[in-house]
């Protein structure tokens, strides 16, 4: 079975501290990874702390799907619109990539 791979990268506003950057990651992770228990599409799925500081983008979603439709699905469903409201208003910009794994 194919694995689509949907990988988001977040870049929280420059005027955040450590401090608020860990609180925003904590909590938009609580809420991403609580989501396979309610959208069963979801293969995989984490959020990850960028520790590398010379990086500008301090968060990572990887996720894995059976297809762009299921991924397509998963971006509109309402679980996933309430857990981006922890990350939305302190976003400065995000990235997205969504290709087929060659595993």
């Amino acid at each position: 079975m194919p694995h689509y791979r949907h990988i988001v990268q977040f870049k929280l506003d420059s005027s955040l501290s450590p401090e608020e950057i860990e609180t925003v990651y904590r909590a938009f992770k609580a809420k991403i990874e609580a989501l396979p228990a309610h959208i069963p599409t979801i293969q995989r799925i984490e959020v990850s702390l960028n520790l590398n500081p010379k990086e500008s983008w301090h968060v990572c979603l990887f996720s894995e799907f059976a297809s762009l439709e299921e991924i397509n699905d998963y971006s509109i469903h309402p679980l996933h619109l309430e857990a981006v409201k922890e990350i939305k208003p302190y976003l400065a910009e995000r990235s997205c990539t969504d290709c087929l794994s060659a595993l």
